[in-house]
């Protein structure tokens, strides 16, 4: 099934790509120089040494979009290296009662942000018709994050803080996969790729919590799906 998405996805790609080159004015030349704004739709997990947020909610991770500079090192092989950021927010709450049936309120939240450097190198495998480059790409991804953590407690109209804690560390992340590009008009390029392989190389890798293991095929698709625009400059 996922095969079939991704021909779609690739199909979609092609037809919007012949329409696009049109739009091309061909007499400006490039440099190798280009700057770029990615999005990554792929949900990365920063794991902690020693944690001490307490599990009541979800934290940990983040979407990058970075903003990347690139170098065209040939024809087919281009280099780049930028600047990501990231977060993401969780909050719970729970109720109880004691004894004298009086509500007592639990509530925990946490915040996570991330900034990362994202090293990535892309290669031509073919360009069809020399209108759709198929590209390898893989990134690798070192990324320092912090995720703070509070819980109260409301018991009789007074609120106390029952937990606090911050935990900060660096994880190193890779990703590879297919993607392509396509000119939009004049300097402008956009980019859509698949990425097929996400590993935390700090050893935490949870296919429960980290890839979406029990989401519908469609829904992992999309959520491996990278986005962006590049400007090349003359």
């Amino acid at each position: 099934m996922r095969l079939s998405f991704l021909l779609i996805f690739w199909l979609s790609i092609l037809s919007f790509r012949v329409t696009a080159q049109q739009l091309i004015d061909k007499t400006n030349p490039e440099t190798k120089f280009y700057v770029g704004l990615g999005l990554i739709n792929i949900s990365h997990h920063i794991y902690y040494k020693n944690p001490t947020t307490s599990g009541e909610v979800q934290s940990g991770y983040f979407t990058p979009v970075s903003l990347n500079v690139g170098y065209k090192l040939n024809k087919r092989a281009s280099l780049q290296i930028g600047t990501a950021y990231g977060g993401s927010k969780g909050h719970v709450e729970s109720f109880n009662k004691d004894a004298s049936f009086e509500d007592i309120a639990y509530k925990f939240n946490a915040r996570t942000r991330v900034v990362a450097i994202p090293v990535t190198m892309n290669f031509i495998l073919f360009n069809a018709a020399k209108s759709l480059p198929i590209y390898a790409t893989a990134t690798l991804m070192p990324a320092f994050g912090t995720t703070k953590e509070r819980g109260t407690k409301t018991y009789k109209n007074q609120t106390t803080t029952i937990h606090s804690s911050k935990d900060a560390g660096i994880n190193t992340f890779i990703t590879a996969g297919l993607g392509t590009n396509f000119k939009l008009i004049e300097q402008f390029s956009a980019f859509t790729e698949v990425r097929f392989l996400k590993s935390n190389l700090n050893g935490n890798n949870s296919k429960y919590y980290d890839w979406n293991y029990e989401s519908p095929e469609l829904f992992k698709f999309i959520a491996s799906i990278g986005l962006g625009i590049n400007y090349n400059f003359k």
